[in-house]
C-alpha cells in the first residue's frame, strides 16, 4: 500500500492527437452555417434569420403582445419625440380608459376610434407647445405583468412634486393619484406621466 502513494504519477507519453476541428470544418467557412440543424434535426437546415426576417415576423399576425399599456406609453413617447401629430395605438378598452385620463388631465389633445388594415386602432393626436416641444416630458409604466405595484390610500405620493401625474386602476375604475386622494381609494399604479 506504502509503494502505491510514494510511487510518481507521471503519465506515460501522449500520442498526438489529430486536430478534429480542421476535419469537420474547412477553415474560412461561415461558423454559423449550420446552426438551424440543431433544431430542425437530420432533414435540411432551417432558414437564416437574418434581420429583415424577425422584422418581417414582429409586423405579422403572430405577433403577441404581454404588456399592452407599456406598448402604449412607448408608441406616444416614440411619437412625441419624432415630433407626429398622431400616433395609432391596437385599441383596447384599457387603454381607451388611460387615453381618456390623459386627454381630462391635458397631456393629449384628442383620441378617437379608428380602423387600421382591418383591426380596431385608436388614433392619439398629441399636443406640443409653442416651440415645438411635447407637452409630456415623460412616461413610466410602474406595475407590470410580472410585478404588479398597489398602493394605499395613504400610500399615493405625488409624481414630480405634484407637476405630473399618476394613473391608478381602482374599484371606481382609472383614475388620477389627485381623484384617488380625494375619494380615499388606493389601487394598482398603472403608469406616471409628467
Amino acid at each position: 500500500m506504502q509503494g502505491l502513494w510514494t510511487r510518481a504519477r507521471i503519465p506515460a507519453a501522449f500520442s498526438d492527437v489529430p486536430d478534429l476541428l480542421s476535419v469537420l470544418e474547412p477553415a474560412g467557412g461561415d461558423p454559423r452555417r449550420y446552426e438551424g440543424e440543431l433544431v430542425v434535426g437530420l432533414g435540411s437546415p432551417a432558414p437564416r434569420r437574418d434581420a429583415r426576417n424577425i422584422l418581417s415576423s414582429w409586423h405579422g399576425e403572430s405577433r403577441i403582445m404581454t404588456d399592452p399599456i407599456a406598448d402604449l406609453l412607448t408608441r406616444i413617447r416614440n411619437a412625441a419625440g419624432r415630433r407626429h401629430e398622431t400616433v395609432a395605438v391596437p385599441a383596447s378598452k384599457l387603454k381607451a380608459e388611460v387615453l381618456r385620463v390623459l386627454k381630462q388631465e391635458g397631456f393629449i389633445a384628442d383620441f378617437e376610434k379608428g380602423s387600421e388594415q382591418g383591426h380596431p386602432v385608436l388614433q392619439v393626436h398629441l399636443r406640443y407647445v409653442s416651440e415645438g416641444q411635447p407637452i409630456i416630458g415623460g412616461l413610466r409604466r410602474v406595475s407590470k405583468p410580472g410585478r404588479r405595484v398597489y398602493v394605499g390610500r395613504k400610500e399615493i405620493k405625488p409624481v414630480m412634486g405634484g407637476m405630473g401625474l399618476a394613473i391608478l386602476s381602482t374599484s371606481k375604475g382609472l383614475m388620477t393619484d389627485h381623484e384617488c386622494r380625494r375619494a380615499g381609494l388606493g389601487g394598482e399604479v398603472l403608469c406616471e406621466v409628467w
